[in-house]
């Protein structure tokens, strides 16, 4: 899986850091991609017409997903961006071969972002933000019934949270001068392929068949 964003650190400083001599760095758009894992769970339900099947579900899972690029026009800056948590809810429509479903989905998507960013090759963060983002989702998959009650599927995700400002929080020593000052407009897009399987309770005569 991987998950696209766009994090630029911001204006420049306007004046030197009270702890620098050094002026200050230009920076620039900082783009970069972001990889991991992610593992949870998701509840829903399904109504079968013929070889119709519409549904609702929820999905919410942890994450480790991150990654890093540079961030200014030297090349000395590198700017990081972590996923915590993420979870959609959607609508569902599929249409059964066998007993196979083929289906789209869509509806709303929420993440959890941390940012930060540095000098590269030091240890030192000297700006930081945090924030949870809500967007929407586009997916399409297969789902194959194994026995009545248990399935397996497999799937992509598309996941827009679009532009956003985000704050940082200033910290420590800023020897290039490039500390934060204001709003970073940041633009985060997701990818992810999933792969899963479905306990379906079959309560009533409602239950998916496929």
């Amino acid at each position: 899986m991987s998950a696209f964003t766009s994090a630029p650190p911001g204006e420049p400083n306007s004046r030197r850091s009270p702890r620098s001599t050094r002026p200050p760095v230009p920076v620039t758009q900082s783009s970069h991609t972001v990889n991991g894992w992610l593992g949870g769970g998701q509840v829903g339900f399904n109504y079968q017409v013929d070889r119709w099947v519409w549904g609702v579900e929820a999905q919410f899972s942890w994450s480790d997903i991150d990654g890093v690029g540079l961030c200014n026009v030297i090349g000395i800056n590198t700017c990081r961006t972590k996923i915590d948590w993420l979870g959609t809810a959607a609508l569902r429509l599929g249409f059964t071969i066998d007993h196979a479903l083929v289906y789209v989905k869509g509806g709303a998507a929420w993440v959890h972002d941390k940012y930060d960013t540095d000098i590269q090759g030091q240890a030192t963060t000297f700006g930081s933000a945090s924030e949870t983002r809500w967007g929407w989702m586009f997916g399409t998959g297969v789902e194959y019934a194994i026995t009545r009650t248990w399935s397996a599927k497999i799937e992509y995700n598309y996941l827009d949270f679009g532009t956003k400002d985000v704050q940082y929080s200033n910290e420590g020593p800023e020897p290039t001068g490039t500390a934060i000052r204001g709003p970073v407009p940041t633009k985060e897009r997701i990818h992810l392929i999933k792969i899963g399987v479905n306990y379906r309770f079959g309560w009533g005569p409602v239950v998916a068949a496929y």
